[in-house]
Formats: C-alpha cells, structure tokens, sequence
C-alpha cells in the first residue's frame, strides 16, 4: 500500500548531470523492527547501513533496533553517510541524526561534502578529525579520481590507495559499487589496504558503464582491472 522508490537520471557526461528522486512517502521509510528480529543473526558477518534511513518515518527505530542486535552478536557495522539533499530540512539535522547513531561503527565512509556536512568546518580535514575522535574505528574519504584515504584512529597510519586509470562513462553506482567490494574483500580475509585496492579496481570497472546496479561487476571482472596507480 505504499508507493515505490524512482530516481530519474540524466547523464551529459561521466560527472555531469541532473538526479531527480521521487521519494513521496515510499515504502522504505516504513519498516517495522519485527523485521530485525526475523534476520538470520547467527549467519550475519556484516551489516552495511545508509545515513539516509535516518531521514524520516519508522526505519530510524528500525535501524536502532538492528544496532543493538549488531552489538548483541559482535557484528561489525559499516555506515554510508549518503546525503541526500531530498531527505533533510539542513545540515544541522542531518548531524544531530547521524552522529549518533555511528558512534562505535568499524567503518563510516563518504565524500568530503558528506563529512563537512555532518561535522561542519574545512571539508579537507573532516574526515581525518573524525577518525581523531575515536567515535569510529575507520573512516574512509572517498575522493574519485584522487582514490581512497582509509583513516584509523591514532596511532595507526592512513592508508592512501589511488584511483585506476580508466575511461568513465557514467560515475553512478561506483560508490556502492566501492562498498560491496569493500565488504567483500575483507569478509573473505583481505587486509585493508588489499580490501581497498581490490574495491578501487571494481569502482573502476562500475564507472566505466552506462547503467548503476547493472554495472556492478563479478570477482572476475574486477581482476581484468589494472592495480590502484597503473596505465590502463
């Protein structure tokens, strides 16, 4: 009985172009915590949650419920910071809700943008001032072309890992696209840095078409793409 989720994309060139959501009471802001009590919690390796679903109706209690859980079973939480502009009256309510809700996180990743808007200042330096706070144990800045900076808390050291050369097509999808394989790699026992290399080659192989979600490689096609820093 609710309405389903549209997002209308045009695209005039890989970072150019307009995102029109249409998000009239969908059916995502009303989930109920009964949900988290039927997820398979003894299966559960990782659990991948979006600031957004912060933003309004009953998921944010859902998300508090699915928390707890995470804490219960000493399953490790990562959070997209995934500002939405549509979702949020200013930035100042967008931080109230989220910082928060990731305080013991193993991962907060996001943009420059995203970071300032939650923590205000210099968007150069959010990220790394977050990871200095110790709220959570790694933040990682997506910065694009420039690659990925995987901040710890002190005194461990950054880990800078830099894009792959490609030929983009269209950047949508190439966060998430980051995230999986981020996620991915490190379930299946990779270093961090390795976990990071490994989803910069996948974010490149997901720039590189045309579509979001059909654009999310395979394992094998990852390995097709060059290394963080070489010529394609």
């Amino acid at each position: 009985g609710r309405s389903t989720s549209m997002a209308m994309l045009s695209t005039l060139s890989p970072d150019e172009g307009e995102r029109q959501f249409y998000r009239h009471d969908p059916a995502d802001i009303h989930l109920s915590t009964d949900m988290v009590d039927g997820l398979p919690w003894q299966s559960i390796r990782l659990v991948v949650l979006s600031a957004d679903a912060l933003a309004r109706g009953s998921t944010p209690a859902v998300i508090t419920a699915a928390t707890g859980r995470c804490r219960t079973h000493e399953v490790p939480v990562w959070w997209d910071l995934d500002w939405r502009e549509v979702s949020w009256t200013d930035d100042d309510a967008y931080a109230a809700a989220v910082l928060p809700a990731i305080r013991g996180a193993e991962l907060i990743s996001g943009t420059e943008d995203e970071f300032a808007r939650m923590l205000g200042g210099d968007p150069a330096t959010a990220a790394p001032r977050l990871a200095e706070t110790g709220i959570v144990a790694n933040v990682l800045l997506k910065t694009g072309p420039r690659g990925a900076v995987l901040y710890r808390t002190p005194p461990e050291a950054p880990i800078r890992v830099p894009a792959v050369a490609t030929r983009p097509v269209s950047t949508v999808g190439a966060g998430d696209t980051l995230a999986g394989s981020l996620a991915h790699a490190r379930l299946r026992g990779d270093t961090w840095h390795d976990a990071l290399a490994f989803a910069m080659r996948a974010a490149a192989w997901t720039v590189e078409q045309p579509g979001c979600s059909t654009g999310f490689p395979t394992e094998d096609q990852v390995m097709t793409m060059p290394a963080p820093g070489e010529a394609s």
